[in-house]
């Protein structure tokens, strides 16, 4: 059994305050997906998305702020992570 994909076709829209995340699910090749974890950092706790949802909204996030997210897809045996750096805007987004 080889190691599974990274999460792909990430997007990103985001508001003054929140980040609306959208992902396909990664080739598992043969292991399980138990959950996605998102890590915005800025000492906040980890958040965990059940594995049949493919999209989330972080919210509460301060505007004109620069925010590092990392997105984990969990196996059952591997942790595979994605970066995202993402520029939250004033208005409209990216």
């Amino acid at each position: 059994m080889s190691s599974p994909a990274a999460v792909s076709s990430v997007r990103a829209t985001s508001t003054p305050r929140s980040i609306h995340l959208i992902w396909k699910e990664p080739v598992s090749n043969g292991s399980r997906i138990l959950s996605y974890n998102i890590d915005v950092g800025d000492q906040r706790p980890l958040l965990t998305v059940d594995s049949n949802t493919l999209e989330y909204d972080v919210t509460d996030l301060m505007p004109e702020t620069v925010y590092k997210l990392v997105l984990l897809s969990c196996f059952n045996t591997f942790l595979t992570l994605l970066i995202l750096k993402i520029a939250l805007c004033k208005a409209l987004g990216l």
